[in-house]
């Protein structure tokens, strides 16, 4: 570069072209608002369970039916409804559709068969499980324009409550922080036990325990994979064997099997046989669920036989049920001399259980409210969260009683999760670019092949248009 000419060489071609400067790409404003909102409802969430939890610590602050415990589990819930509320929103059409109605129906019909059948004070009892459900309704979002890897993205924001609550749950029984309750039911068949008894932690029975570690699990598999994603499904995987919650472990199978079959990137055909092969799986490992203790005996039998003798107290049932204190009543008759006490007779069917409680019109409206959670939002969205975990759920409310409002806070919190994601109607719905990926993409996230299929879809990039 000695030449003294080159100081007053004129510009080339190559020179006048114009420097492509980095430009930050557009923020998805739809992803933070999901992410925030499911966020701060789950943390909350889970404040509310830990609030009601069986912890000895939690206890002597809180004494189980006390009026102040009453009053914190109801507002904990209600300050993260005033938290989300404070949160930017998009534009929205509705903010009370067909869901909340049937939600609020559901629950004023339950409030009077309990006023009726069982009076005032026990009435009282469904104030926390209203607050979290509430909580629920407001953390719902639009996700009518998210596409696959926005979705995914979203979901990863509630793992680490979802975890939280599982890890807590094996430190508290470890350390016993938690009462342990014992019996034939509680015993552990699995080599992996607490001390010889099944996994319990924070809720009041393994099988409970079970049905939350398989949501959990299956929320972790529909998330994107991360570190927090396959932590939270180590952790859900090996509380789900611990707990030896055998109905739970189908649930999980059925809700992976469904997002492998249902998910984005199967032909119809495929779809068809593999609906079929559903079928013949679930004949298979109904063996598996179909078992729970007999009337009068210290032995297990089939579920087929406590629904045969309850079918007959369906008969003449009242329009508003026997009241929620129908079943510990049936204990002492059921169960004879091998009742214990706090014992709970388990209908082990979720509809024949509101049925009796509540009443038919209880069974409808909830069966109506799980029909509608998926009524707006991308088909893309539905089929990559909404129909596995509406799959699995009924598939376990056909064996369990996992959905409650007036019982506890158990069973409110599944309900609580599949409102919270049940999507909002946006203004103007669209479909959103929807990226075709197969299940080992699910499970690996080949963070590659994802962010080129979703550039793909980018209108500036198919015109040819590069951001440097």
């Amino acid at each position: 570069m000695n030449d003294v000419h080159t100081l007053f060489r004129l510009p080339t071609v190559t020179a006048l072209r114009p420097v492509a400067t980095p430009q930050a790409e557009p923020v998805n404003q739809a992803i933070l608002e999901a992410k925030r909102r499911w966020a701060i409802a789950a943390w909350f969430g889970i404040a509310t369970y830990l609030a009601w939890s069986p912890l000895t610590v939690v206890n002597k602050l809180l004494p189980a039916g006390s009026s102040t415990r009453g009053v914190v589990l109801t507002l904990v819930p209600l300050v993260g409804v005033f938290v989300i509320l404070k949160l930017p929103t998009t534009a929205r059409n509705q903010r009370v559709d067909l869901l909340v109605l049937l939600l609020t129906s559901l629950t004023i019909w339950e409030a009077i068969s309990v006023e009726q059948n069982a009076g005032f004070s026990y009435f009282l009892h469904v104030f926390p499980s209203v607050a979290l459900l509430t909580l629920g309704v407001v953390a719902r979002s639009p996700v009518d324009g998210l596409s696959i890897l926005d979705i995914r993205t979203a979901l990863t924001s509630v793992l680490a409550p979802l975890s939280s609550l599982l890890i807590l749950g094996w430190i508290a029984q470890f350390a016993h922080l938690v009462p342990q309750v014992t019996g034939a039911q509680t015993q552990s068949a699995f080599f992996l036990s607490i001390h010889g008894y099944r996994l319990q932690g924070l809720t009041s029975s393994p099988n409970i325990l079970g049905f939350l570690a398989a949501l959990t699990t299956l929320v972790a598999f529909v998330a994107r994979g991360s570190r927090a994603s396959w932590v939270t499904r180590a952790v859900g995987l090996l509380t789900l064997m611990v707990t030896d919650s055998r109905t739970s472990m189908v649930v999980l199978g059925v809700g992976l099997f469904t997002l492998w079959v249902l998910g984005p990137g199967w032909t119809t055909a495929r779809r068809v046989t593999a609906f079929f092969g559903l079928l013949l799986a679930a004949i298979v490992s109904w063996q598996l669920i179909d078992v729970q203790r007999a009337t009068n005996t210290d032995i297990l039998s089939g579920r087929d036989v406590i629904w045969r003798d309850l079918l007959p107290y369906l008969h003449h049932l009242p329009i508003l049920g026997w009241g929620p204190k129908f079943f510990p009543e049936l204990v002492p008759l059921v169960f004879g001399p091998f009742a214990v006490p706090g014992q709970i007779l388990d209908p082990q069917n979720q509809w024949l259980s509101d049925s009796l409680e509540f009443g038919f019109v209880a069974a409808i409206l909830l069966t109506g409210l799980l029909v509608v959670i998926p009524r707006y939002g991308s088909w893309t969205y539905r089929r990559l969260l909404l129909f596995p975990l509406l799959i699995a759920v009924i598939v376990e409310c056909l064996s369990e009683v996992p959905l409650a409002i007036f019982s506890s806070i158990d069973g409110a919190l599944p309900l609580f999760f599949l409102i919270m994601w049940a999507p909002l109607r946006c203004p103007q719905s669209s479909s959103g670019g929807q990226v075709m990926l197969n299940f080992s993409e699910f499970v690996w996230n080949k963070p590659s092949s994802i962010r080129q299929a979703a550039r793909s879809m980018d209108p500036a990039h198919s015109n040819g248009v590069e951001h440097g």
